[in-house]
């Protein structure tokens, strides 16, 4: 299947905003999120939060990522986005059936339809990311895969030093399992 296929191209004008995110920030922006949202009962904080997560949804639409769509489909004041929930379904599933829990390199950059980003990331290095995000089972294995970037060419090492925790794979399940979002005979 074509890289392309899975998220929009980025347009010319995002393209270095989007080289430059951390995917740590997002991170604690989705997990803040979330926290707020499943505990706020005052509802006038809940349109300011509801807001902030639309908002914050809008910009990284572009990116699959399974914990960011479970939380703003679990949360939107707009109900879930089911075409958002397969996908976070799939790719967690494709995760898992393609993953193990070791260190490993993993180099995409000799994958037919790479295109090599002319941005800089946020440390000022350009050649490290593609235009396209990688799916994850086109990812390194990180105990908390969302942290990196979903367009980083090489990822991982090859030490095979440490095993991963699965909390990546195991935390946006979950989560949807709670919303109902994903059925419990998955």
């Amino acid at each position: 299947e074509p890289l392309t296929t899975r998220a929009p191209r980025m347009a010319h004008a995002h393209g270095h905003g989007r080289a430059l995110l951390s995917g740590v920030g997002l991170n604690l922006t989705y997990s803040a999120l979330y926290g707020l949202l499943a505990l706020e009962t005052d509802p006038n904080l809940r349109v300011v939060y509801e807001d902030v997560l639309q908002r914050r949804r809008d910009y990284d639409r572009w990116m699959p990522n399974s914990y960011f769509q479970l939380i703003h489909s679990s949360y939107s004041s707009h109900g879930p986005d089911l075409g958002a929930v397969d996908e976070a379904i799939d790719s967690l599933e494709r995760h898992f059936e393609a993953s193990d829990s070791g260190d490993r390199l993993v180099d995409n950059s000799g994958l037919p339809g790479v295109v090599v980003s002319p941005w800089p990331d946020r440390f000022g290095r350009v050649g490290n990311h593609a235009i396209d995000p990688f799916p994850l089972d086109r990812r390194s294995p990180h105990h908390w895969i969302w942290q990196q970037h979903p367009c980083t060419i090489r990822s991982g090492s090859n030490s095979a030093a440490e095993e991963r925790s699965g909390g990546g794979f195991l935390l946006p399940y979950w989560l949807g399992r709670r919303a109902g979002l994903i059925d419990p005979a998955r």
